[in-house]
This record gives C-alpha cells, structure tokens and sequence, in this order.
C-alpha cells in the first residue's frame, strides 16, 4: 500500500528517478534487467511517459534497497563457504571466504574463522594425500609445512627427517630440517643440515642467512660475513639478512657499510627496535653522539609501544 502510493505521486516518482541516477553515476546498479542497457538513454531524457516514469521509480526502488540492505555477518557468509564446501565447490567457497575477509577487513571474528576453516581444510588435505602417497617423500614435506605452520616444531621435524631418508638429494629438504633446528636453537645439529643444502644449491639465501646467523651468535664474525654477503646478494630485499650483515661489519670495524646496511633496513622497517639500537652503536663508533641518542630513544619507545600492545591483550 504504502509503495502504491508513492509510486501513483509523480512528484515522488521524480525524487526516486533522481536517486536512480545518482546511484548509477556511483556505478552500484548490478541489475540484469533486459531494461539496463536502455537506461542511459531513458533516464536521461527531458520527459518521460508515465509507464517509464513507473518503471524507473521501481527500479530505483530496488536499487536503494540493494545499496543500503544490511551486510552480512560473518556467521552468515562462513555458512555459505561451508555449504560450498560441503558441496564439493572448493574453488567457489575459498573465493567467497576471500570475499568475506575482503569485506571484513581486520575484523577479528573473520580472521579466525578463516584461519580455523583453512586449517580444517589442510587438514583433510593432508590426510588424502597420506592415503594416495603415503611412503612419498613430497607427502612428508608437506606435511613437515603444514605442522611448521602450526608450530608444532618436533612433528615437523619428524616429517622432514622422513621425508630426506627417502630423497636425500632433494633441493630444499636440508634447509627445511635445519631451519627447523635453527628455530629451536640447536645450532649444532642446524649447522650440518644447511652447509648440505649449500652443497646442493649454493645460492640458498636462506641457508646463507641462516648460518651467517649462527657464526655471528658464536662471535665468529668473520666467517659469518661471506654467508651474510652471499645471503643479500641473492634476495636484495631480505631485510633480516641485511641487519645481521650490518651487525656483521660493525663487529669487523667496517662502519661505512655497516651504516649502509642497518639504513637501507630501517628506511622499510622503521618499527624493527633491533636494528635502531644497531644503528645507534655505529653513530657512536663513528663520534655522531646526536644521532646515536636519538637511535636509542627511539628503540626505547618502540619497545615501549610493544609492552603495552603485550599488555593490552
């Protein structure tokens, strides 16, 4: 009733065709009339007969109620990817959780459901492929991944020891054990396993960062130098390479190009606390008092700023 009088009002039929037309100027009409390819030519004319005033008053009404319908939740689109899912519509329903974190944009509720359902699928995925290929050494590293992801460390770690007994050859498996080990600080055993990745594939950045790394931390900076170099020059933009390098060449009184690099990380990594108290060190060494007090304030309030994010959880 109350939408057969608004439309039988031409005046409010004209408010509602004003409405239509700034909304197609805003692009957000997805209708699929017959109707919409005329549209332009109608809409813009001076007059209208009352059937096409009618229709477009219509038309504007569903498209303001389009525009402005509330938007989902999130419960509401994680059923529609689950139901596509359950479908057998994988495709369909990862691009649809796409959709929804797209429209959800760091809202946390989303982010976990995502997360918990991605995992969910890995899961199942995994577990099919231990059936088709259980003795595979590809089954066992992606396995090894998928509980790196998780942090399950030691299953990892399990996994990748699998996974190199049946292709020792394989490029790749000897940084996975040994960065593995690395992340669990046993420099030891991570040693062996990335100077054999080396061997394999000299140009590893990750394994030369690695062990430049593991020199630098047992205060053999000299040999952790080449490592570090090699590391850089095989990913230019590997930040925490460079850092280690730039903490590399000021241990060996190599200032200038320790300032060169611990620069270059700080310009693109500004809240990376560690590399101002680096920088801090070389203004000093180098007698720039100024710039190294104003280094170590800023360490101390990126420090600062990440206790109370801590804290506020």
């Amino acid at each position: 009733m109350v939408i057969h009088t608004l439309l039988s009002c031409r005046k409010q039929q004209l408010k509602l065709v004003f409405l239509l037309k700034a909304e197609l100027a805003r692009g957000h009409s997805r209708s699929k009339s017959p109707w919409r390819d005329h549209l332009p030519a109608i809409i813009t004319r001076v007059t209208l007969s009352e059937v096409e005033l009618a229709w477009l008053s219509i038309f504007a009404l569903l498209l303001l109620a389009q525009a402005h319908r509330p938007a989902a939740t999130v419960r509401e689109l994680m059923d529609r990817v689950q139901a596509l899912l359950d479908a057998g519509k994988t495709a369909d329903g990862l691009q649809q959780l796409r959709e929804m974190l797209d429209s959800h944009r760091g809202d946390p509720e989303a982010e976990f459901e995502a997360g918990a359902l991605l995992e969910e699928l890995a899961g199942a995925t995994f577990k099919r492929m231990e059936r088709l290929a259980p003795e595979s050494a590809e089954t066992h590293e992606l396995l090894g991944k998928y509980y790196e992801a998780q942090g399950k460390l030691p299953e990892a770690l399990a996994q990748y020891r699998i996974a190199l007994q049946k292709n020792s050859q394989a490029p790749g498996l000897h940084f996975l054990l040994g960065n593995v080990l690395w992340k669990q600080r046993d420099f030891e055993a991570a040693l062996p396993e990335l100077q054999a990745e080396l061997r394999l594939n000299p140009g590893h950045s990750m394994a030369n960062h690695r062990i430049g790394n593991i020199y630098l931390l047992r205060d053999e900076t000299g040999r952790a130098i080449p490592y570090l170099e090699k590391g850089v020059r095989g990913e230019p933009s590997f930040l925490a390479c460079r850092r280690d390098l730039g903490k590399a060449y000021r241990l060996a009184g190599k200032l200038t190009d320790a300032l060169r690099q611990l620069t270059f990380v700080a310009e693109r990594s500004p809240d990376d606390e560690s590399v101002h108290a680096q920088l801090a060190a070389v203004y000093r060494a180098l007698g720039n008092n100024e710039k190294a007090l104003a280094e170590l304030k800023l360490q101390r309030e990126l420090l600062r700023r990440r206790s109370e994010a801590a804290r506020s959880k």
